[in-house]
């Protein structure tokens, strides 16, 4: 009785080796990859136009580049309430979040540059629209400036516990008013 109590206990330690081992090679096998599929795309016909900035002297429209984890756009649909129209608990699906999200942080970035036209700033951004939306936390815009008085800005999140990284570029230009 004693010889098959420890042959059991034996056997039972290699089917749990056997076990994890099996683990490893299907996790292996999956392709758990360390790089996040991401939405790296330029927003141009996404619905969201252009803008003046509140002082009337700048503007941007699209295309804005943005880059962002499909992960992150997922967690911001989550949080985003319903849009016009739609019925109470719903989200906006998560394609549509990457062009928002830069239609936003564009306008906070070009209305901080309209103000204090720095090279470097820290400006916040947040969902807009119809619907109630989270923030997105804050982004570290750098502006370089071209010959036609155009200014390019790169503008940062870093990753937190709310919300991942994401990248947005977009130019900000003098308003020109047509006569």
């Amino acid at each position: 009785m004693l010889v098959w109590r420890r042959m059991a206990r034996g056997s039972n330690v290699y089917a749990r080796l056997a076990l994890a081992l099996v683990g490893l090679v299907c996790l292996a096998a999956c392709g758990t990859s360390t790089k996040a599929s991401r939405y790296n795309r330029d927003c141009e016909n996404a619905g969201h136009g252009g803008f003046l900035t509140p002082n009337e002297r700048w503007e941007s429209s699209p295309p804005w580049h943005v880059q962002l984890s499909v992960a992150t756009a997922r967690s911001i649909a989550k949080r985003v309430g319903p849009a016009e129209f739609q019925p109470p608990g719903s989200h906006p699906p998560t394609k549509e979040v990457p062009c928002a999200v830069a239609s936003a942080v564009a306008f906070a970035g070009a209305r901080a540059w309209s103000v204090r036209q720095a090279t470097d700033d820290w400006v916040r951004a947040g969902w807009t629209g119809y619907s109630y939306g989270p923030s997105f936390g804050r982004f570290r815009c750098r502006a370089s400036r071209h010959r036609s008085n155009r200014v390019t800005e790169r503008c940062t999140h870093t990753a937190d516990r709310h919300t991942g990284e994401i990248t947005v570029e977009f130019t900000v230009r003098p308003f020109r008013a047509s006569s």
